[in-house]
């Protein structure tokens, strides 16, 4: 079992623990200005990380990336930034054995995708599309979801709302689910044809939540089952 966690030094440090053995600790580097994602495949594991470009002093946006297979890390590639640099936290969906692709948003609220389809990582593309919020802020999340061989992905626009869409070769037809949000949205698929996305809604802050199932978001577009509680 593999953790990856980001020290005060802003460096990535691998936690590991095999079969029969203790806990160890492995400075992967870098300069991370997010927590790491962890991308595990067959025998892969990819890092993803915002981060520092020279000078390890001046945070610059960029995205960095490091991947172990099969039995060692390679060096850290340095992805770039995107637009006027990355916010946030990166993304990820994780679908069909070997495709991958990781999210970005950049400072200026585009939103930017690079492909890993097995062999080669397709670099920073932004994702076109209409109907869409005009800015998107915060970190995008996204799931495989097993039908049809898509990932469903989720924003925060900037008027607050909760977007989302199906991808199609950069290309998203946009649906807005109204409501005030104040936190990036979070999407998991437990099974075929259905999304449960949680939210915390604003006035008051609660746990909020839709459910996408049998071909369709359940409820309303703009209304959220309130799971109560009262969120800080």
């Amino acid at each position: 079992m593999k953790v990856f966690v980001r020290s005060s030094a802003g460096a990535v440090v691998e936690v590991k623990y095999p079969f029969g053995g203790p806990w160890s600790w492995q400075n992967r580097g870098g300069y991370s200005t997010t927590d790491p994602i962890a991308i595990a495949g067959p025998n892969r594991v990819d890092l993803v990380v915002y981060g520092r470009k020279g000078d390890s002093t001046v945070a610059s946006g960029y995205s960095w990336h490091q991947s172990w297979a099969p039995d060692q890390w390679s060096s850290y590639d340095d992805w770039g930034t995107a637009g006027d640099g990355f916010v946030g936290q990166p993304g990820e969906a994780f679908f069909s054995g070997t495709n991958v692709d990781v999210l970005g948003v950049s400072a200026e609220g585009h939103l930017w995708d690079t492909h890993y389809d097995g062999a080669f990582w397709s670099g920073w593309l932004q994702y076109g599309g209409s109907g869409g919020p005009s800015r998107v802020i915060g970190s995008p999340s996204a799931v495989f979801t097993p039908y049809g061989g898509l990932f469903s992905l989720l924003v925060r626009g900037s008027d607050g709302a909760l977007w989302d869409c199906w991808p199609s070769h950069l290309n998203c037809v946009w649906q807005a689910h109204g409501g005030q949000i104040s936190n990036d949205p979070v999407v998991v698929s437990a099974a075929s044809w259905r999304e449960d996305v949680l939210v915390r809604a604003i006035s008051p802050f609660y746990v909020a939540h839709q459910l996408y199932a049998n071909s369709a978001w359940a409820q309303c577009i703009a209304c959220y089952d309130n799971f109560g509680g009262v969120m800080a």
